[in-house]
């Protein structure tokens, strides 16, 4: 997943759109990898609006409303679990619950 998402220069990649049915996903938005499994999110505040592509469908652009702020809980490849908040992008703060 990871190889795939930075070979087509994309920010972040979910597991179905490469063929896995498991909820994984990995994403990076210039501040490293983050690795998501089985996230969760459980409170998101705001709005915002911006332009994004995905890569199951290239070449194709589209104006999205996002929340400005989400906090997701999930774990990573040890199984443990950790919280992440994110309010725009590229201003992560990871906690561990």
């Amino acid at each position: 997943m990871v190889e795939t998402m930075y070979q087509e220069n994309g920010v972040g990649l979910a597991a179905p759109q490469v063929g896995i049915l498991k909820r994984i996903i990995v994403v990076d938005i210039g501040d490293g990898l983050v690795k998501l499994i089985n996230p969760k999110i459980i409170k998101q505040e705001g709005e915002q609006q911006g332009f994004e592509g995905c890569l199951s469908v290239p070449n194709v652009i589209g104006e999205v409303i996002r929340p400005k702020k989400v906090r997701i809980k999930e774990q990573n490849e040890n199984a443990e679990f950790f919280e992440l908040e994110v309010e725009k992008w590229g201003n992560t703060n990871y906690r561990k619950s």
